[in-house]
């Protein structure tokens, strides 16, 4: 297999093992706090950080990608800021869905 073949399939599996070891850490947190949102600061970071990850083992990237980015980065870092500003406001309690969800749904 070439070397141009090895890179993106490198940077897929490394991506999604990230993903897989970010979202798993995310949810024993959750578990141990008894908190779902803990998750939803995540999300948005989450995105920005999986495209940026994925994107050191593409080509290098052109004027466009790296916009494209860059406005990927900026969503991430409003998102997460509302979020936060939201859990802050609720004075760290979990957001009232997710304990309703869980009130229906069992133990954990």
């Amino acid at each position: 297999m070439s070397e141009a073949m090895l890179s993106p399939a490198l940077g897929i599996v490394s991506t999604l093992l990230l993903t897989l070891v970010v979202f798993t850490v995310m949810w024993l947190i959750h578990v141990a706090r008894r908190d779902a949102g803990v998750v939803d600061l995540w999300w948005g970071g989450g995105f920005f950080a999986m495209a940026a990850f994925a994107s050191l083992f593409a080509p290098p990237l052109g004027s466009v990608q790296r916009l494209l980015l860059a406005l990927v980065g900026l969503w991430a870092a409003r998102l997460t800021g509302h979020i936060l500003v939201r859990h802050l406001r609720a004075g760290g309690r979990e957001d009232p869905r997710y304990a309703t969800m869980r009130a229906g749904g069992g133990p954990t």
